[in-house]
């Protein structure tokens, strides 16, 4: 066979020599050619060295590929925690918010007509005090309630100089603290009982009644 023929032959069949997937007889051919043909030999090198190079740029896209998976992983899981954190961090507040709002004391003004008695002033803290011996009752009268105008007022107290005496506007009063459930059924209680003229409670909801009432209920009426 003619060299350039046996040449041509071997070069289309190196690449399965080099993979190893010749019959004993075929690569025993190739064997023999390479030993005495140096151009052949030099593209066996050739093929061997694509073949690496191949091999060490798929490895490095192999690295590239577990990086970025390994990275974002890695962001997820830091998402997640950061995620975990605010929850804990939110739940921490909703419990707060929870046991503030029901342990809190609230207050209520109880006004008083000018024309109360002494008995009737019995009976109204009768009526607290039934409801919870804990409660704390402050009596303010109506003089001491337009001292505290005044001293509102500042500079411009002056304007109330007249209201002294007969004509004092305000109502002597009773400031209590209790329970926001105290509150809620001594205002009740006390509307209905003589010698009183008003109520006023300062109730402040917690933000889940305050949702509840303010827009869930207005959505299910």
């Amino acid at each position: 066979m003619e060299k350039g023929k046996e040449c041509d032959i071997v070069q289309d069949i190196l690449l399965n020599y080099v993979d190893e997937v010749l019959s004993n007889t075929s690569r025993k051919f190739v064997e023999e050619h390479l030993e005495t043909c140096p151009k052949c030999q030099d593209k066996l090198n050739n093929i061997r060295k694509d073949i690496e190079e191949s091999k060490e740029e798929n490895e490095e896209k192999e690295i590239d590929y577990l990086k970025k998976v390994k990275k974002k992983i890695n962001r997820k899981n830091q998402l997640l925690c950061a995620s975990g954190i605010i929850l804990i961090i939110i739940i921490i507040l909703n419990i707060g918010i929870f046991i503030h709002y029901n342990i809190s004391d609230y207050e209520m003004t109880i006004f008083l007509d000018d024309n109360i008695t002494k008995e009737e002033k019995e009976k109204i803290e009768n009526v607290i005090q039934a409801q919870n011996s804990n409660i704390e009752i402050n009596y303010n009268t109506k003089e001491e309630e337009l001292e505290k105008l005044k001293s509102k007022m500042g500079e411009n107290q002056n304007l109330l100089s007249n209201y002294q005496g007969e004509n004092n506007p305000c109502l002597s009063n009773y400031e209590i603290k209790a329970k926001k459930e105290d509150i809620e059924t001594l205002e009740k209680t006390l509307m209905s009982m003589e010698g009183v003229k008003k109520v006023h409670s300062n109730i402040t909801l917690n933000p889940y009644e305050f949702l509840y009432t303010t827009v869930y209920s207005k959505i299910i009426n």
